[in-house]
């Protein structure tokens, strides 16, 4: 025999006398250690006149028999030992004695507790929009028996406990991204449970933005758990604003697209699913998107000839951290300009397509974002051709800021290194009889820029040729210094002329191009004195063509 005493409160403090019988409530069985436990609720007894309880028990409809004597008013559970597992046993309370000293109360006849709850479903899982916790929501069980409801993690598919509570709502998790199926099961008072409910999951909704195409798309995975769903509804708030319906969807779509954002706003999306009366949330997903950072400037700092064949464009553009590329645009005027090329190269372009001798255009510098959107253009300006007209002269350069500070117009001749001949403000002019033969070009530097910059541009190179004019040499002594035959001219291609040396007989001795002499040998040996014939074909920078002739003394 097994007493369970729980005490309370003492006795005889209560304020009535024995006179009821006990309230038995409960005979539950515990199949794994055979015993039945039997719960009741004692009576009063102000007076003093309880002695005990006396608690019967019936197997398979027998006759009662006495199971134990229980002479504490406090205790309130017995545990009886079967010698098998049976749960056709009833059992009743006799309390002794009442305050008349003599007479007893019986309780009611109770059978072990064999009946489960009712079964119950739960009415959604939902996100709670303030603290974003994943809430599981039911309705009562109707079940005169509820002790309370066991909350399940259904992931597994046997149903990994993850709480109790005896309220209809349960805290399922408190971090968004933790979303499983859930479960309920309700337990009675003798821990009996109902089968699990189907399992319900909430809606996840993922978002994703297109700054380019300047739309918002909505992704999710649609509500589990109900026979079907009637709508969902797509809420926004812009700006920490109140949320408001932006689209009705019906149950089975699980995206939605939002064109024509601004760019610069913070967008909120969750979306709300019903089934008749019942609503559940999905998690809330925020964008917050910013305006393209646009350029403070985007400046050409020059264009400008190199090697004489190519157009160099550099450029500079602060901040560049929207800048996806640049349009290189040109244009024979300041209106017609079109694109070249584009590069993300944040510096130079080199332009091949021109001709520096002669072409003039109007360059360009177009910065885009990462969308391939203009977003700054910067200024125009045109390269310098230095070219010989009614005299040597070239059209000024356009487009710094702050105007041009000086030209420069350097000379270089066949044989000498570049020099600086004329210095001037405004676009140089040279007389044509006063160009002489050679080489030049012009440096244009530009005032001071808002960068603190004096960048440079330079022309083509215009090279003048001399005429084509000729002296050679008739006499020829090998024991002189005037021991080599040799030619004298100027404005003369010398990868084009040639000449030949002929005796008297018509055999060739030599025949060499114009920039080297003869030596009056042949064959290794020095040729005999006497006259031998010259032919020279000449051809000019100019495009002259002649052929001289002649006869040469070679003297001893």
């Amino acid at each position: 025999m097994r007493y369970i005493l729980f005490i309370s409160f003492l006795y005889s403090s209560i304020a009535s006398a024995v006179n009821t019988p006990a309230n038995i409530l409960r005979a539950c069985i515990d199949n794994d250690n055979l015993t039945v436990t039997i719960s009741w609720k004692s009576p009063s007894d102000i007076c003093g006149s309880f002695t005990k309880h006396r608690l019967y028990g019936s197997e398979n409809n027998k006759s009662f028999d006495l199971i134990s004597e229980i002479p504490n008013l406090a205790i309130t559970e017995y545990s009886h030992s079967l010698a098998s597992i049976n749960t056709n046993w009833r059992y009743f309370l006799v309390t002794l004695f009442t305050c008349n000293g003599t007479d007893s109360t019986i309780s009611d006849t109770l059978n072990i507790d064999t009946s489960y709850p009712i079964d119950i479903g739960l009415d959604s899982v939902s996100y709670d929009l303030n603290s974003q916790n994943i809430i599981a929501g039911w309705k009562s069980n109707p079940s005169v028996d509820t002790d309370g409801y066991q909350i399940y993690d259904f992931s597994s598919g046997d149903g990994d406990s993850i709480g109790y509570t005896n309220d209809t709502f349960f805290t399922v998790s408190t971090n968004p991204t933790n979303r499983y199926p859930v479960v309920i099961a309700t337990l009675d008072s003798c821990n009996l449970s109902s089968l699990i409910s189907s399992p319900h999951t909430p809606a996840f909704l993922n978002s994703a933005i297109d700054t380019c195409d300047r739309s918002i798309t909505l992704n999710w995975s649609i509500y589990s758990g109900w026979t079907n769903i009637d709508s969902q509804v797509v809420f926004l708030s812009k700006n920490r604003s109140s949320f408001n319906s932006i689209g009705t969807l019906t149950g089975s779509i699980s995206n939605f697209k939002i064109n024509n954002i601004e760019l610069g706003e913070t967008f909120e999306f969750y979306i709300r699913s019903y089934t008749g009366n019942i609503t559940s949330s999905s998690n809330k997903t925020t964008i917050t998107t910013r305006e393209f950072v646009v350029p403070e400037y985007t400046y050409l700092n020059y264009v400008s000839v190199v090697d004489n064949k190519d157009i160099e464009l550099g450029w500079e553009s602060s901040p560049t951290s929207d800048i996806g590329s640049y349009d290189i645009q040109k244009s024979k005027n300041t209106t017609g300009f079109t694109n070249i090329n584009n590069t993300t190269n944040t510096s130079t372009f080199i332009d091949p397509s021109t001709d520096v001798s002669q072409d003039i255009f109007y360059y360009r510098i177009v910065a885009k974002n990462k969308c391939n959107e203009p977003i700054d253009t910067s200024n125009a300006s045109r390269n310098i051709v230095l070219a010989e007209l009614s005299g040597l002269t070239h059209n000024t350069y356009t487009g710094w800021e702050n105007g041009t500070n000086f030209y420069k117009l350097n000379y270089q001749t066949t044989s000498s290194t570049w020099n600086e001949i004329e210095n001037s403000v405004s676009a140089i002019v040279v007389n044509q009889s006063d160009t002489k033969a050679g080489c030049y070009y012009v440096t244009a530097e530009e005032n001071t820029n808002f960068l603190g910059s004096n960048n440079q541009s330079v022309s083509n190179t215009y090279c003048k040729e001399e005429d084509l004019t000729v002296s050679i040499t008739t006499g020829i002594n090998p024991n002189s210094e005037n021991n080599t035959f040799k030619i004298y001219a100027t404005g003369i291609d010398h990868s084009k002329s040639h000449y030949i040396i002929l005796n008297r007989w018509g055999e060739k001795l030599a025949h060499n191009p114009t920039n080297l002499g003869w030596n009056c040998y042949y064959k290794n040996e020095l040729v005999s004195p006497g006259l031998y014939i010259y032919i020279v074909h000449l051809y000019g920078l100019k495009g002259e063509k002649k052929v001289q002739k002649g006869a040469i003394n070679v003297l001893r």
